[in-house]
């Protein structure tokens, strides 16, 4: 019979939903917990330059439809131009 409940303990214990696992560590007589909880975000990144303005556009609208990214990025060479890590990186002589 003691078997049977530490098996219901440890199962009450972890939470399963959708993309999240959550855990809790319970010792007896402590009301310590730890949990863990992960995510997979996804990104799409799309650039193009003032020619591409509408290109841009329907590419970040077919995105969204998708509806599989959690964040869209539309980048023109002006926005570009302005991001500190990719002025860092012209700067490599591996990067160009």
């Amino acid at each position: 019979m003691t078997r049977k409940r530490s098996n219901r303990i440890k199962r009450s214990n972890r939470i399963k939903r959708g993309n999240r696992i959550k855990r809790s560590n319970r010792r007896k007589g402590s009301n310590n917990r730890s949990s863990i909880v992960l995510t997979n975000k996804k990104y799409f990144l799309t650039y193009g330059n003032a020619g591409f303005k509408k290109s841009r556009e329907r590419l970040n609208n077919e995105a969204l439809n998708l509806n599989i990214f959690d964040k869209t990025i539309i980048e023109s060479d002006i926005t570009i131009k302005s991001d500190d890590e990719f002025k860092q990186a012209l700067k490599n002589k591996n990067f160009k």
